[in-house]
């Protein structure tokens, strides 16, 4: 049981978890981090390890001890971050800095104020004081994922983008906006049912499989990966199913190589059909797997099976009031072209 609720543990989920517009960031606190990850990612393609790197930053914590009163919880997952572009000769250190940066102004790196701000950049005498290392609560959070909607004239995420929150909204692709509400979850599933104010303002449904995915069928997904830094359009991705369980052999679940990140709960992950065959739901923590294992994990993600989706969908007992788009076997191109209208960013509030 112990083992079981270690490696639970390792499973992150995938929605995007901002700052309100209220938070601080001391400007000089996001550019110190930026020029640490420029330094960083310069080490790591001249070949130094992750050890390397990591007691490198270790010995960098005093010069941020101006900002936080407690670096490590900011600069593991910093060094960790960066690492993940060691082979990805696409993308320039500067541009790794600068995605850092973006992700700083945000408060992926901690939302309270430093505790003392650098010399020149104190304003009014305020106290800027906090840890640094603290985390939003929901009440100065938003979250952002992805939905879809179904024949039903209900859109379908995951709980966990909801869960906390009172106000959601839907964003179509065309930047219209619709106003929604819980109208049932299953948190053991981490499935949510959201019922939009006006239905006439939803795209065309997506169809659900009746059968499940086998291992290696080929599927993708749309969504909306890191929306504050990738930007507001929808992203696909592609892979297979890896495996018919996902986590110990969960039977509810999917292992699939399709990459996701955070913004992306809550998609559909659709066949080559352009059924629905599973919500994404998860991925597993590279970064705590490395702490407990020495190794890092590649791109080992799950999705929850559509059959749950179905189940709710039954215990709701609507009418099907949407235009289905129609399930046919199609080139990945033709696929997105006619299913990324109807991908919807869900914000809770």
């Amino acid at each position: 049981m112990k083992r079981t609720l270690i490696f639970l543990s390792l499973i992150v989920g995938l929605s995007a978890s901002l700052p309100s517009q209220g938070g601080e960031i001391n400007p000089a606190y996001c550019i110190a981090l930026r020029d640490l990850a420029v330094k960083i990612g310069n080490s790591m393609r001249r070949g130094a390890s992750l050890e390397a790197a990591i007691g490198w930053a270790t010995s960098r914590e005093q010069e941020f001890q101006s900002y936080l009163e407690n670096p490590k919880p900011v600069l593991r997952p910093l060094i960790y971050y960066v690492y993940l572009f060691r082979d990805d000769r696409t993308t320039s250190t500067i541009e790794i800095g600068q995605l850092v940066y973006n992700k700083c102004q945000n408060g992926v790196y901690g939302t309270t104020k430093p505790r003392k701000v650098a010399r020149g950049l104190r304003r009014g005498g305020e106290d800027r004081s906090g840890d640094g290392a603290e985390q939003p609560s929901d009440s100065d959070t938003y979250s952002m994922g992805t939905g879809w909607p179904v024949a039903e004239g209900l859109v379908v995420t995951n709980n966990h983008v909801i869960a906390g929150h009172e106000q959601i909204t839907l964003v179509a692709t065309d930047g219209r906006k619709i106003s929604a509400t819980v109208l049932a979850t299953d948190t053991t599933n981490d499935i949510a049912l959201l019922s939009p104010d006006d239905t006439d303002q939803l795209p065309t449904a997506l169809t659900i499989a009746k059968k499940p995915a086998p291992i290696g069928a080929e599927v993708f997904t749309i969504g909306y990966p890191h929306p504050d830094i990738m930007g507001s359009k929808p992203k696909l991705t592609t892979g297979v199913v890896n495996a018919e369980t996902g986590l110990h052999d969960d039977p509810r679940t999917y292992q699939i190589s399709v990459a996701v990140q955070s913004g992306n709960s809550g998609g559909p992950l659709i066949n080559m059909n352009g059924e629905v065959v599973g919500v994404v739901t998860s991925k597993l923590s590279a970064v705590r797997v490395f702490q407990w294992t020495g190794d890092l994990p590649q791109n080992v993600n799950y999705a929850m099976k559509s059959s749950y989706v179905v189940t709710m969908l039954k215990k709701a007992d609507m009418d099907m009031i949407l235009d289905e788009i129609p399930a046919k076997k199609a080139s990945l191109e033709d696929l997105a072209r006619r299913i990324e209208q109807s991908i919807l960013i869900v914000v809770a509030q």
